[in-house]
């Protein structure tokens, strides 16, 4: 979430968001992670969220994409923000649990989640 901020011209930090979620759910991150059920209640807390048709589409509106991947970790999904795509159907995405943008089949992302973000609420 705070890449997705940083991308808007936003300040607002992961420190933040951590809290603002505990808070409201009162839930410990750190200990649980992040409830699938409580994301999209959360990312329109924060975020100008949009419905989403077609990844492709969302892109090229200037949109980027809060959804999902397997993570390293077994048995486990982890957050993703899809900011561009590729020529051949891949999708370009920050990978937090990596630290760098990747590049993968359209098909291996969004399991989970899939919510387009065209803004921020808060900076």
């Amino acid at each position: 979430m705070e890449y997705i901020n940083h991308l808007y011209g936003g300040i607002i930090n992961q420190g933040d968001y951590i809290l603002d979620y505990n808070i409201d759910y009162q839930k410990n991150v750190f200990a649980n992670g992040v409830d699938l059920q409580d994301i999209p209640e959360f990312l329109a807390k924060h975020f100008d969220t949009a419905p989403i048709t077609n990844i492709r589409d969302a892109i090229s509106q200037g949109m980027v994409i809060f959804s999902d991947t397997p993570s390293q970790i077994p048995n486990s999904i982890h957050a993703i923000v899809v900011v561009g795509y590729g020529p051949s159907g891949t999708v370009i995405y920050m990978d937090p649990e990596k630290g760098y943008l990747c590049e993968a089949p359209a098909s291996s992302v969004g399991k989970n989640v899939t919510i387009a973000i065209k803004g921020i609420k808060t900076k």
